[in-house]
């Protein structure tokens, strides 16, 4: 709803006002954190230390925060990005897989 939101400001502006815009949706995040855990990422460091009773049968799909922060990199330099949506994610894990 967000980005639906920003696509609609920016077209509703006139010509001249109207500025470039790129949208990066990334799937679930995972990688080195800056900051202690906490809430998302505490839960996946309870999930690889074995401390849930049980592995719901979910799929996920991943994308590293390295991949995700050059990704916003290259909005920034790369022209063809312009005015472009890009989803991030790597490949499909089971749950289990991931603990």
């Amino acid at each position: 709803m967000a980005e639906k939101a920003a696509w609609d400001y920016l077209y509703s502006l006139p010509e001249e006002e109207r500025f470039e815009l790129v949208c990066i949706n990334p799937v679930f995040i995972l990688g080195p954190a800056l900051v202690p855990p906490e809430t998302s990422t505490l839960a996946v460091r309870h999930l690889m230390e074995g401390k849930f009773p049980f592995l719901p049968k979910v799929m996920l799909v991943l994308v590293d925060i390295r991949e995700c922060a050059m990704a916003h990199l290259k909005a920034l330099i790369v022209p063809e990005a312009k005015n472009k949506r890009f989803i991030l994610g790597s490949k499909n894990f089971w749950i289990r897989e991931v603990a």
